[in-house]
């Protein structure tokens, strides 16, 4: 275990290792995009902020190279990014291993030796390309000489001059970070499918002595077999259990949990710290993002319940730290990657569904929480307006008409597959944040009108859609049924987002298209016979989420809140 120092405790890396050039970041992505974009377009940034100025030559090399790739690819390739809570980001292909490329930083002179410091009061100096040996590289470019700060080269104005560190662990921390992201989560996923067999197996090895224990004695034959199974299943369950045991021993222990928990802060720290620098955050590495988000999410959902998240020391304070971050940075423009975007999205749909990390959300600082509602709101031109409706409609859910229940009514019969999924949480609204909305709705009319035909739309969307593919079903046989599904699944948070809207705000001009779109709906879905209807009866795989009453009830509640606000306008 990492030992927790009181400064050890408060580490991260600066801000300037991301962008002066000492740190090899091979081609992995940052967030304002590729490194030689940024260094063409806020070089002036650099040089004001950071006293690093490039040299002209190099920005005409990195224009060279990129028009070489061009021709040689044909199109410049974007390295891969990380998935939704999880997935490592790409890596070039000569690098066999994490820790083969994090020593081969020492040999590498790509990105290291053509930024140099600009001194206040003379000429800048510019560093020559050359090749360094590994003594050179560690006597020079990390701990620093003759006025060179080494890897702390390039201070922001909003750093402290004071060393946080030795430079030299400073590479270590920032190496830990980037072997998180590319090997060790996904090591600690996949020991989570040790505990899933073992509920497996004993789920299985239940029923069979159930079986035996209703067997006839008559039958010995079913018997025998029974009994057979009953042995494999009780021998294949004691092996499991004890791998289980070892790997909450050696893997998911006490200490392990609390050397993520410092990683996670680390990531936040050093996120901060970077944010406060402005336009330079856009030189901070996607993974530092990735493992903030990853590293949380297996604190919450690997480790055993013995080993208690809420023992973590400071763990209340962290969590709010994080919704600040997440709150902030999901629409924040510096960040430009799709995936990254996407995936800062998901995490916070995410978040906002459990009843802990809610609160944390309602007690970061009320600007930040008026602003994540505010983008919240934005017009879904240029976003994911699905995940948007999602974290709204949890938001709500709860105080809806006729959306407080955890399941749909005709679900609660299936057992489900894993009960610690985000949409099976209990239904916990924020009115805080609701009140946030209201506020925003009832200021800006234009916003709030715009929002509104927004949300009319895609639900008109939506349905149309699922209709052309039940259609495509019933025509081709098969084949698009998870498309609808997932038209569906989309559809369904879009009606009580309209209905949150219209609760939250009444005095919002609703447009005349409403009735129609509302009338349209009920007559493709109360019709009885026709397509939905045969479609809801068949029960198709991936289509269980369509029922008539999910869209019923939304429909109905939307209906009652415009007849009552035309009752009280009179």
């Amino acid at each position: 275990m990492l030992p927790v120092s009181p400064r050890l405790s408060e580490a991260y890396v600066p801000p300037q290792l991301f962008y002066n050039g000492k740190v090899d970041y091979f081609d992995l992505q940052r967030l304002g995009g590729l490194l030689s974009h940024l260094k063409k377009t806020l070089k002036d940034d650099l040089a004001s902020k950071a006293n690093i100025i490039i040299d002209p030559s190099e920005i005409q090399a990195m224009s060279m190279d990129d028009l070489d790739e061009d021709e040689e690819n044909g199109t410049v390739q974007r390295p891969a990014g990380a998935t939704a809570m999880g997935g490592a980001l790409a890596r070039p292909s000569w690098l066999s291993s994490p820790t083969l490329g994090r020593a081969n930083r020492f040999l590498s002179t790509a990105a290291v030796s053509l930024m140099s410091p600009r001194r206040p009061l003379g000429t800048p100096e510019r560093m020559k390309v050359r090749t360094l040996s590994v003594e050179q590289r560690m006597e020079e470019d990390i701990e620093g000489s003759h006025g060179n700060d080494g890897l702390l080269q390039g201070r922001p104005p909003e750093e402290s001059d004071q060393p946080i560190a030795e430079k030299s662990l400073l590479e270590i921390v920032d190496g830990i970070v980037m072997m998180y992201n590319l090997s060790v989560h996904q090591q600690l996923g996949k020991m989570v499918v040790v505990s899933d067999d073992v509920h497996e197996y004993a789920v299985a090895l239940k029923n069979t002595e159930e079986k035996i224990a209703r067997c006839p004695k008559q039958r010995e034959d079913i018997l025998e077999e029974l009994v057979k199974s009953q042995k494999v299943f009780t021998e294949k369950l004691n092996h499991l259990s004890r791998r289980l045991a070892w790997i909450n021993a050696t893997i998911y222990s006490k200490d392990k949990m609390l050397d993520i928990y410092w990683l996670l802060r680390v990531c936040i720290r050093s996120i901060e710290h970077m944010d406060r620098t402005g336009s330079l955050f856009a030189f901070t590495p996607e993974f530092y993002l990735n493992v903030a988000m990853n590293s949380y999410s297996a604190l919450k959902n690997y480790f055993s319940p013995s080993n208690s998240m809420d023992e973590l020391p400071g763990y209340e304070e962290t969590l709010t730290q994080l919704a600040a971050l997440l709150a902030k940075h999901f629409a924040d423009p510096r960040i430009v990657g799709t995936d990254i975007k996407d995936s800062l999205m998901q995490a916070l749909a995410s978040y906002v569904c459990y009843h802990q990390s809610l609160r944390a959300v309602e007690r970061i600082p009320e600007e930040q929480r008026v602003a994540m509602m505010k983008n919240l709101l934005a017009p879904y031109e240029q976003r994911p307006w699905a995940q948007t409706n999602w974290i709204l409609v949890r938001l709500w859910r709860g105080c809806g008409f006729g959306y407080r229940y955890t399941r749909l009514p005709h679900l609660l019969k299936i057992k489900p597959e894993d009960a610690n999924l985000p949409s099976l949480q209990k239904p916990c609204p924020s009115i805080l944040l609701q009140k946030h909305m209201a506020d925003l709705l009832s200021r800006d009319k234009e916003m709030a009108a715009s929002f509104l035909n927004s949300v009319l739309n895609q639900l008109n969307w939506a349905f149309s859609e699922f209709i052309g593919m039940i259609q495509e079903v019933r025509w081709r046989g098969g084949g698009v049924e998870a498309r609808a599904g997932g038209c569906v699944a989309v559809r369904v948070p879009v009606s009580p987002a309209c209905l949150l809207t219209l609760s939250l705000c009444p005095s919002v001009p609703v447009p005349s298209s409403p009735p129609q779109l509302l009338n349209q709906v009920l007559n493709r879905v109360t019709a009885e016979r026709n397509l939905f209807d045969r479609v809801v009866n068949l029960r198709l795989p991936g289509l269980e989420s369509v029922d008539h009453y999910p869209i019923l009830v939304a429909v109905t509640g939307i209906l009652v809140r415009i007849l009552v606000d035309c009752e009280m306008q009179g």
